[in-house]
């Protein structure tokens, strides 16, 4: 009987023994499965390594705003060189903090041991990496805002490399700064014809807009466009004095259309220019027809194409544009380019990041990526603080470039919120283009602020004498003074911002805040904040909607009690 329990008793060991030997080998299979599956995931669906453009570990610090850490790494690498290129990137990164000073002491000192050198080695032995010093001495001088020393610098310079056309182009704007525009024409006459390139047309056009020679820049346009018309920078060019001058770029590019209509470059730039207004890209997509039913095709169309299709919703053909552009040009920075879009549009942001980084591997001079398509990929994964040294290398490589310095100036006062350095930036272009009217309005707004009123009425008053047909002007001068309790110039400032243009919903705001709160007229607060209400559109921002509405709201609780306790602190008005 025992022997009986004894035998069972291993065959119950044996049978559990098999069992577990069973599920352990289930086990290892799921296990195997499943670490299969998670390599192959791993492997398709692999998360990119972030592209690098930093030439080495200081700039890559530089990309990080790690300014100061950057400083103490470019100090060690320039130990072991001789020719002073890294301590000149320490001056940059002083400049860029704002610490003009310590950049401009910096900046002589380079500029000392360069001449040390030469007079060494002689100039023959470092032509490239001087001409490449002395106009980052210049760029910078400039930016510091030590404009004559910059003319002191940059003539000597023109002395030395006379057709060099990186100097010649930071130069130009040196001479506008100190307000010799005839000597900035002059640069522009000189210009080296000899191996002259679409892309240096472009440039020659851009600076001849800020000389006030429009019709000599379209001119320019149309060379470098017959050139080579895959040159993208031409109608980045176009864009660029559009925005500077519209109703007057519009005007003349339909003028020339009309004017030339077996030219097919007129019909692409209105289709461009038509492009860049919610209002007018039926306009352009009307015009992106003709060009398709005459089989004219070029890179520049093709992105004027997925731009329009993509802003009208059809995504599949925008889609299907890029992806033939970066398959066809896979190996040019266009590609990777077009690809960057394609991924922005797809809302693929950390793609996108890495597909604009590539581009600029492939091609370093191609501004936009960073003064355009960085900053926009940088907005949307909100890390848009780390857009100024990007800002500041596209100014480095297009220093007449008067829409960026606007840009820039923009960016320190609405995202990093510091007045000083838009302020800066602001009179910056206001020395380039003292007849930008709405220059003057934007350091208004920021010297209102920053609680410098007097300031801001005299920028106002001084933006009105330049162009008295702005309605925002008065607006914000209308509240300025109610503010201040200036109430018959509050409500004068109002009627004749009101004068310039009746649809102004945030004029009409502030006249419905005046009604109420100065001469407790409920009645003609609420037609005024009714008409602001009503006349809101796609134009109109959520913080103004918001606002409007609630000022609206607020009044309507009250209507019909003429005995209002209501004042300015319940009110939000628009300058």
């Amino acid at each position: 009987m025992q022997k009986e329990n004894n035998h069972k008793g291993k065959k119950d060991i044996n049978t559990n023994s098999k069992q577990w030997m069973n599920s352990f080998i289930y086990i290892i299979v799921y296990i195997s499965i499943a670490l299969a599956i998670a390599v192959c995931t791993k492997f398709i669906m692999k998360e990119e390594e972030p592209v690098s453009i930093a030439n080495n570990s200081a700039e890559a610090l530089v990309y990080e705003k790690k300014y100061d850490n950057a400083i103490a790494e470019y100090t060690i690498l320039q130990e072991k060189e001789q020719w002073p290129s890294y301590e000149m990137e320490i001056a940059k990164i002083y400049s860029i903090q704002g610490d003009f000073i310590k950049s401009n002491d910096v900046l002589q000192s380079v500029y000392e041991k360069r001449n040390k050198i030469i007079d060494a080695d002689g100039k023959e032995k470092h032509i490239e990496e001087d001409k490449k010093l002395l106009n980052d001495i210049l760029f910078t001088s400039m930016i510091n805002g030590d404009s004559e020393k910059a003319l002191e610098y940059g003539e000597v310079f023109l002395e030395e490399y006379p057709d060099d056309k990186n100097i010649m182009n930071t130069m130009f704007m040196v001479y506008m700064l100190n307000n010799k525009v005839n000597n900035a024409k002059m640069i522009l006459s000189t210009y080296p014809t000899n191996e002259i390139t679409s892309s240096d047309l472009t440039k020659l056009a851009d600076m001849n807009a800020l000389t006030n020679n429009y019709e000599k820049s379209l001119e320019l346009l149309k060379e470098a466009w017959n050139m080579d018309n895959d040159n993208l920078e031409i109608l980045n060019v176009l864009e660029q004095i559009y925005s500077n001058n519209k109703e007057y770029i519009l005007t003349e590019v339909k003028k020339l259309s009309e004017e030339n209509k077996d030219e097919t470059i007129y019909k692409v730039w209105l289709a461009k220019l038509y492009s860049l207004d919610s209002k007018t890209l039926n306009e352009a997509d009307k015009l992106i027809s003709e060009l398709e039913e005459k089989n004219i095709e070029n890179l520049n169309i093709s992105f004027i194409k997925a731009d329009v299709y993509n802003e009208l919703g059809k995504t599949k053909e925008s889609k299907s544009i890029l992806n033939g552009i970066y398959e066809e040009y896979k190996e040019s920075y266009v590609g990777s380019y077009a690809k960057a879009i394609n991924e922005y549009n797809l809302s693929e942001y950390e793609s996108a990041l890495n597909s604009c980084k590539e581009s600029i591997l492939l091609n370093r001079d191609y501004a936009a990526n960073y003064s355009v398509m960085l900053p926009k990929i940088m907005d949307a994964l909100k890390q848009n603080e780390l857009e100024e040294p990007y800002l500041r290398i596209a100014l480095e490589k297009e220093p007449y470039n008067y829409g960026l310095i606007l840009k820039m100036a923009d960016y320190y006062s609405s995202v990093l919120k510091d007045s000083n350095k838009a302020l800066y930036y602001y009179e910056f272009a206001s020395k380039i283009n003292p007849k930008d009217a709405d220059i003057l309005y934007d350091m208004a707004i920021i010297k209102v602020n920053t609680q410098r009123i007097d300031e801001a009425v005299e920028l106002l008053n001084k933006a009105i004498k330049i162009d008295s047909t702005k309605s925002q002007y008065y607006r914000a001068l209308g509240s300025i003074y109610l503010t201040e309790e200036k109430n018959d110039s509050a409500i004068k400032a109002i009627r004749e911002g009101y004068a310039k243009d009746k649809d102004d919903v945030l004029n009409l705001n502030n006249a419905g805040c005046y009604y109420i709160i100065v001469e407790k007229n409920v009645s003609r607060a609420l037609t005024n904040l009714k008409a602001a209400y009503d006349g809101m559109d796609e134009n109109t921002t959520d913080e103004q909607r918001k606002i409007i509405t609630d000022n609206y709201n607020r009044v309507k609780a009250i209507e019909g009690n003429s005995n209002s306790a209501l004042t300015l602190t319940d009110f939000k008005l628009f300058y």
